[in-house]
C-alpha cells in the first residue's frame, strides 16, 4: 500500500498513517481517528447519509462486493464505488474534520479535487499508475491523506473503474461556530468539477 500525502498551501507536513503518538502534554488535544468501512452495508445499497454522524455524506455511491479479483482488497469485503453512469463520487464534509485518509483501488489513476463552500479548489491530487501485474493479480491499494480545513466537498474520479475500500476521518474537537469565516489559502479553480 502506498500513501500520497496531500497538504493545502501554507500548512505543515502530516506524516502517513499510522501516526506517532503525541507527547503527553499534547495528547489531550489530538482528536481520535474514526474508520468508515462498508462492512455493515448490503450489496448494491446506495450510500448516502449512513456516515453523517462521522462528518461525511456521499452522492453517487453504491456498496458492492467485488467479483473481479483485481478489486478484492485482501478478503472479499464490501467497498464503495460510483453508481452506474457516474464516473466519480462526491463526498460532502458535514462536520469539522482535521484530516481524512481515503484508501482506493483503481486500474487507472484516481483524481481527487477538494473544494471549499464557494466551489474554489483547495487541493488537487492523483494516485499513482498501477505497477505492471500478471493476469488477474490484485491492484495495489493506494491512499490519499488530506488535511481538510476549509474543505466542504471532495470529488473522486477516474477514467476507469475504481473503488474506495475505506475512509478514515479525524474529527475536530472544537465546537462548530456559526458564522465563523475560515481564511482560505487558495482561490484557484481546479477545472470543471461535476455538481
Amino acid at each position: 500500500m502506498s500513501t500520497v500525502t496531500l497538504m493545502l498551501p501554507n500548512q505543515t507536513r502530516v506524516e502517513s498513517l499510522p501516526q506517532i503518538p503525541a507527547p503527553p502534554e499534547n495528547r489531550r488535544r489530538s482528536a481520535p481517528w474514526h474508520l468508515i468501512s462498508f462492512d455493515n452495508t448490503l450489496p448494491y445499497e446506495a450510500i448516502t447519509q449512513q456516515y453523517y454522524p462521522l462528518g461525511i455524506t456521499v452522492q453517487g455511491g453504491i456498496a458492492v462486493r467485488p467479483s473481479n479479483p483485481q478489486f478484492i482488497p485482501g478478503q472479499r469485503q464490501p467497498v464503495l464505488m460510483p453508481t452506474r453512469g457516474n464516473r466519480g463520487l462526491n463526498l460532502q464534509i458535514t462536520q469539522p474534520l482535521v484530516q481524512m485518509e481515503i484508501q482506493l483501488l483503481g486500474s487507472q489513476p484516481v483524481t481527487l479535487v477538494a473544494l471549499n463552500g464557494e466551489g474554489h479548489c483547495l487541493a488537487l491530487a492523483q494516485t499513482q499508475e498501477q505497477p505492471p501485474r500478471e493476469g488477474d493479480a490484485p491492484l495495489v491499494e493506494q491512499g490519499i491523506l488530506l488535511q481538510t480545513r476549509g474543505i466542504s466537498r471532495i470529488y473522486l474520479e477516474s477514467r476507469a473503474p475504481f473503488v474506495v475500500t475505506q475512509i478514515r476521518v479525524q474529527r475536530s474537537q472544537q465546537p462548530v461556530t456559526k458564522g465563523k469565516v475560515i481564511p482560505l489559502p487558495s482561490r484557484q479553480p481546479c477545472g470543471p468539477v461535476p455538481h
